[in-house]
């Protein structure tokens, strides 16, 4: 079906047919050159639509949407089409291809043109504030972002702020206001940062199949799905899209895997495209493929103290501030003060008579050792080819905890 686009006046000129007339009853009609045509509104539902159909209509999210003084890559553009024309869909790019910046547009306009309800972020720890909330601010100075982090109450109290619009919270944090955030009807959108922690039947992923029902649309993100063996992607598509795999995972593991013995699976020859076939719709780009890209990217994380740190801390920045003011502090003495408040940051402090005191309680959750784990466990921070790749193309990724 050979369909006219009219950036201009946002409509689209169809051929009227009997599909046509039946999908876009009411639009106004035109007669050229003894063909009839319909006047379509350019949207994504008639764009999807008449995609159906067989014509080719470009996504309107790319000249209806101001993106401001800074355009998507071409990567961008079309993970946007894909993710703004599927209600559940799986975003594959590597690390560096701007998936945030993406989903938050993709996000944005929808909500924009009433098409969806309020956005919850799910991502790792490390990832909630410097990531997040960060980029939000940046690309959408005009939504508010609430960062559902600290005790339960403080968690309430963000979640229940009328004008937020986009909430952030970490993987492990969701259990503890799992029933408030399922009665939030206006929460509708649920993108899931870092898919691949979900690939284990794990009780964290059996929880998130159930919750993420109820969400209009889903987004995965992960750059790489499968970073231990094909029969990764089953417990992640049991989220986003549970049609797409078997039922139960022996069933995709017969399908992808064979077995050698009784401890021993390998993959079969075409297990890597089956695995894939089930993570459907999706996009998938290498860091290769963004050819806008500066040369370098740096990336600082911030960790929090906790409430011991803190508090020893500041005591002991009281204490040196003090010496300062008596002028009883040398280069030697300054440095050791220094060196003692890094050890707290840290969240030891070593003492020659019982060797390395924790500046934490045991019971208490530990920022810094939490932001660790989530680095190790990032699938694409630490992959050594990708480190060599970026090496050899000049640019600097830093993980600073």
């Amino acid at each position: 079906m050979k369909c006219i686009v009219s950036k201009k006046n946002q409509t689209i000129l169809a051929p009227r047919n009997g599909s046509t007339i039946n999908l876009f009853p009411g639009v106004h009609q035109l007669t050229h050159l003894d063909e009839e045509f319909l006047l379509v509104p350019w949207t994504i539902q008639s764009t999807i639509v008449l995609r159906h159909l067989g014509a080719k209509i470009p996504n309107p999210i790319l000249s209806q949407y101001d993106f401001g003084a800074k355009p998507p890559f071409k990567v961008q553009q079309i993970t946007l089409d894909m993710m703004t024309t599927n209600e559940r869909s799986y975003v594959l790019n590597e690390m560096g291809t701007g998936k945030t910046k993406t989903t938050l547009w993709a996000w944005d306009y929808l909500y924009g043109n009433s098409l969806c309800g309020k956005l919850l972020v799910v991502c790792t720890l490390s990832n909630l504030r410097f990531v997040w909330q960060a980029e939000a601010f940046e690309t959408l100075p005009r939504r508010k972002v609430a960062v559902l982090h600290g005790t339960k109450k403080q968690r309430l109290e963000r979640l229940n702020d009328p004008d937020a619009e986009i909430f952030v919270i970490n993987h492990d944090g969701l259990k503890t206001i799992a029933a408030e955030l399922s009665q939030r009807t206006d929460i509708d959108v649920l993108c899931l940062d870092e898919l691949a922690v979900y690939r284990n039947s794990s009780d964290r992923s059996k929880h998130m199949r159930k919750f993420a029902e109820r969400f209009k649309i889903v987004w995965g993100l992960t750059g790489r799905p499968m970073p231990n063996a094909p029969t990764d992607v089953w417990a992640q598509a049991k989220i986003v899209t549970p049609h797409t795999v078997p039922k139960y995972f022996r069933q995709a593991e017969e399908m992808l895997m064979n077995k050698i013995n009784q401890y021993t699976l390998v993959p079969k020859q075409d297990a890597l495209e089956k695995a894939m076939a089930m993570l459907q719709p999706n996009v998938r780009f290498k860091l290769d493929d963004v050819v806008e890209l500066p040369e370098v990217i740096s990336r600082t994380i911030d960790v929090p103290m906790t409430p011991m740190q803190a508090s020893i801390y500041k005591t002991l920045a009281k204490e040196f501030k003090v010496n300062v003011g008596a002028g009883s502090v040398d280069a030697v003495n300054a440095a050791v003060a220094m060196g003692k408040l890094l050890q707290v940051s840290g969240g030891w402090v070593y003492a020659k008579q019982v060797g390395a005191i924790p500046c934490f309680k045991t019971d208490e959750a530990v920022p810094r050792h939490d932001t660790l784990i989530d680095l190790i466990n990032d699938p694409v921070s630490f992959d050594k080819n990708v480190i060599q790749r970026n090496a050899a193309n000049g640019e600097e990724m830093q993980h600073c905890v």
